[in-house]
């Protein structure tokens, strides 16, 4: 059995960009000026898989089964501050999950926003090119932008997710263990403030979970 303490994501963040994560530059319009930004995509220890119970569940790390635990520590506030992380070795199969297809999702999420803006457009003709139609519509255009530059803009709604890409609701965070960066362990939808998150970043030596960060933030 290993059980690791988190340590904080953003305290030990890598200076710059550890070997391992793709960066992607992205730009966006704003009062008709071009900005451009950057968005990481992380090492994955597998496809995302989605779970209806809260855990502990079996995943395979590596080709090894573990039963993986997660317990969130609070400060005095409430505010997630820690977790600690157990992964027991196990030869049962691995916990029956949802499959997560991020961009299966986010087409069918374009194609009803586009269904809706048509639908909004002729309500704005209907009413005399109303001020709020069209901030309306603006809005849900932009929703269409960030889809087509591909940004993350919906979710899945499940408490609990493992593998994949982690889900930073504010700022993303690079820890590394021997210059390569950390892998998404886990994102737990806890809720907290105002529906804020948990993710955890998992660092392997070969193959063995050796280290664990923390990071938690909401809107």
């Amino acid at each position: 059995m290993i059980t690791l303490k988190t340590h904080d994501g953003y305290e030990e963040c890598h200076e710059g960009i550890p070997e391992g994560i793709e960066v992607i530059p992205r730009t966006y319009e704003y009062e008709g000026e071009e900005h451009i930004y950057e968005m990481y995509r992380y090492p994955e220890l597998g496809a995302p898989r989605l779970y209806k119970s809260r855990g502990p569940v079996i995943v395979p790390i590596n080709g090894q089964n573990y039963l993986v635990s997660i317990v969130i520590d609070d400060d005095r506030d409430g505010i997630p501050s820690s977790a600690t992380v157990t992964f027991m070795s196990t030869d049962e199969p691995e916990t029956p999950y949802e499959v997560w297809d991020s961009a299966a999702h986010h087409k069918k999420m374009r194609a009803k926003l586009l269904e809706e803006i048509a639908e909004y457009e002729a309500e704005d003709k209907e009413d005399g090119d109303s001020y709020f139609w069209k901030s309306h519509i603006k809005n849900l255009k932009s929703h269409v932008e960030d889809i087509d530059n591909g940004e993350e803009c919906y979710g899945h709604g499940r408490y609990l997710q493992f593998f994949g890409q982690p889900v930073f609701i504010q700022n993303s965070i690079f820890p590394s263990y021997n210059g390569k960066s950390a892998c998404h362990l886990a994102t737990l939808d806890t809720g907290w403030g105002d529906s804020g998150n948990v993710n955890i970043m998992v660092a392997l030596d070969d193959g063995v979970p050796v280290k664990v960060w923390f990071e938690a933030s909401c809107c």
